[in-house]
């Protein structure tokens, strides 16, 4: 590592959110995010896992306006498209919520369940995209359920991204 990057001011996020009580690992943060978030499921909702100090913390969840939830609405973006920190923390993971979807008529009731209930195509890029910004991704579900979603950087996944994993619902990080 070249020392001069140790001089460097590191951006950190002008946006400073709200955030719980401190917690002994993020997967606990995000549950305690969940509970928040709870049977609201009209609009999406979301914030991130951050840690400090051997603490992990959620920010309190924000809808966007619009249909999905935008990360830029909780905390700063950087030059490059990356989510910034505040000051001192780290990201550990983001989360938001699904809302029920619309789906097509030809799907069974178990399928319409599935598909409110899991990681969307978009989702699944988000996560994959920026593991490298935060490395979990928690979605929570309309039927109670809470996911999270550790990107690899496996062969297949970086396929999936090269072949245009596309899909509706899910994060917009504009």
């Amino acid at each position: 590592m070249d020392d001069s990057t140790l001089d460097t001011p590191r951006p950190y996020s002008t946006l400073v959110p709200t955030l719980s009580p401190a917690f002994i690992s993020a997967d606990d943060a995000a549950v305690y995010a969940h509970d928040l978030i709870g049977n609201q499921r009209e609009d999406e909702f979301g914030g991130f896992i951050l840690s400090k100090d051997h603490q992990y913390f959620a920010t309190i969840p924000q809808n966007s306006e619009g249909t999905l939830f935008r990360p830029a609405d909780v905390l700063s973006l950087g030059a490059n498209g990356d989510i910034l920190p505040p000051e001192g923390y780290a990201i550990e993971g983001l989360y938001h919520s699904h809302t029920v979807f619309a789906h097509p008529l030809n799907l069974s009731d178990e399928e319409r369940a599935l598909q409110d209930n899991f990681f969307s195509m978009m989702d699944l890029r988000t996560a994959i995209s920026f593991r490298h910004n935060y490395g979990r991704f928690y979605l929570s579900n309309p039927d109670g359920s809470l996911l999270c979603y550790v990107s690899s950087d496996s062969q297949l996944e970086r396929a999936s991204i090269a072949c245009g994993l596309s899909g509706g619902g899910g994060v917009s990080l504009g």
